[in-house]
């Protein structure tokens, strides 16, 4: 199973830092495209927004399949083009320990119910070794 860092269906946010950190740019977008490679038709372009005056864009969308997503980030010129790709899966590392989690809690729970057990064990053992042994002669 190979790892996955996104889930389908979870909002992914997507940066970008603007070339010279270069601040008050309009029309920074994000072109998604679909693990099959062609650009996602039914998804608009993402509009980038500032955070502050830092150069640094954000945005999201959201995968609705599993496989390698690609976003391909630049400013409205087309200028300081840069692409990363999102690995989108039914799982991802949050999911997957999650389970794992929640499986170790249950595994608590079945080793106190062991050693509940031992101790009705230990106590039939006693009565028993009670009831194996003869009466003592007077």
């Amino acid at each position: 199973m190979a790892q996955k860092n996104y889930l389908v269906g979870e909002e992914i946010e997507i940066g970008y830092q603007a070339p010279n950190a270069e601040s008050g740019l309009i029309g920074v977008v994000a072109e998604i495209y679909l693990p099959s490679g062609d650009k996602d038709s039914s998804y608009p372009d993402v509009s980038l927004i500032e955070r502050g005056s830092s150069g640094t864009y954000v945005g999201k969308f959201t995968p609705d399949q599993q496989g390698e997503w690609e976003a391909v980030r630049h400013k409205a010129d087309g200028d300081g083009q840069t692409t990363t790709m999102f690995s989108v899966g039914g799982h991802n590392v949050h999911t997957v320990g999650e389970k794992a989690n929640a499986l170790g809690g249950q595994l608590n729970d079945v080793e106190a119910a062991v050693t509940g057990m031992d101790g009705q064990l230990d106590t039939i053992e006693e009565k028993l070794d009670k009831i194996d042994t003869p009466p003592m002669a007077f």
